[in-house]
């Protein structure tokens, strides 16, 4: 068994408050989106706040976006597509 320091345990474990944030309100993104439909069921809707709720103080490992390494090929190239995107350009002559 490997021997961590609480530092490292902390840093993965239960959905970041920002990311609980965001999927409470799924539901009512959907509602604004595509309108009445199972989602907004009010069941439905209690059941996803305790479920992000329980996440949120849970010990689950989650998935940490700082591990993760993004080539500096794809990055550049991500960067060029999101700069046309936001001018409104296409990328086709």
């Amino acid at each position: 068994m490997q021997c961590r320091s609480r530092a490292q345990i902390a840093r993965r474990i239960g959905v970041p408050a920002p990311a609980g944030g965001l999927l409470g309100m799924l539901p009512l993104v959907a509602y604004l989106q595509w309108g009445e439909g199972w989602w907004s069921s009010q069941y439905v809707v209690w059941a996803w706040t305790v479920a992000i709720a329980a996440l949120l103080i849970s010990r689950i490992p989650t998935l940490s976006l700082k591990t993760i390494r993004v080539p500096a090929k794809a990055a550049d190239a991500s960067a060029f597509a999101g700069d046309e995107a936001s001018r409104g350009t296409s990328l086709r002559p």
